[in-house]
């Protein structure tokens, strides 16, 4: 995807070069949109029409796909616990991603929930291992409590603390790396898909 500014990340959607989607290395504060009612089953019938609930279902067993294959580029003497928290990571990345790229609610819990579908499939106990290790309250605490910064840097710092790490600083530098590479993953996983976008009309 090129060369990114340290301060913010740079996903191209498909279509022109003036068709960009940018995320800031801060994510928080991204919700899903309220949809309700009529308009939410009009608008899921439209996704469903254009094949973007297929998509999403296909994205999300991608991402699934590479948080279970996921092993790091550095040698850490095969400490499993390091392996385990960047499958982690990886899984926190993605749904944020998901949030933030998708256009409603209903493609992104439609990419969120096929991901954890698959993941148990393949990963049986994962998520129950990820709720009492708390890793992902943190990231997202993580991400919350830095508004005004990078937050990529804590992000390392955190990976490196539930690592069992806390000072490792090599440790806190592969964390902030692994923060940028899956974000460029799931991105072009996502941008591949080439959803259908709905044309929102204006009073």
């Amino acid at each position: 995807m090129g060369d990114v500014r340290m301060d913010e990340l740079v996903f191209k959607s498909p279509g022109t070069d003036n068709d960009m989607k940018i995320a800031p290395d801060n994510l928080s504060g991204i919700c899903n949109n309220n949809d309700d009612g009529e308009e939410e089953i009009a608008i899921y019938i439209w996704h469903k029409q254009q094949g973007n609930i297929d998509k999403a279902k296909n994205v999300g067993k991608e991402y699934a796909e590479k948080i279970a294959s996921y092993t790091p580029d550095f040698d850490y003497n095969q400490d499993q616990r390091i392996y385990e928290e960047c499958k982690m990571l990886f899984v926190y990345e993605a749904e944020t991603i998901a949030r933030f790229l998708a256009p409603d609610s209903i493609i992104s819990q439609g990419i969120i929930s096929e991901m954890c579908n698959t993941l148990d499939n393949k990963m049986p106990g994962f998520y129950q291992h990820m709720e009492e290790t708390r890793s992902y309250t943190i990231y997202k605490l993580c991400d919350s409590r830095r508004e005004k910064d990078d937050c990529r840097e804590y992000l390392g710092k955190a990976f490196a603390q539930m690592c069992g790490k806390k000072d490792d600083i090599y440790l806190q530098k592969h964390g902030t790396r692994l923060v940028r590479v899956m974000r460029h993953i799931c991105a072009d996983i996502y941008n591949d898909a080439q959803f259908l976008q709905r044309e929102v009309q204006t009073v």
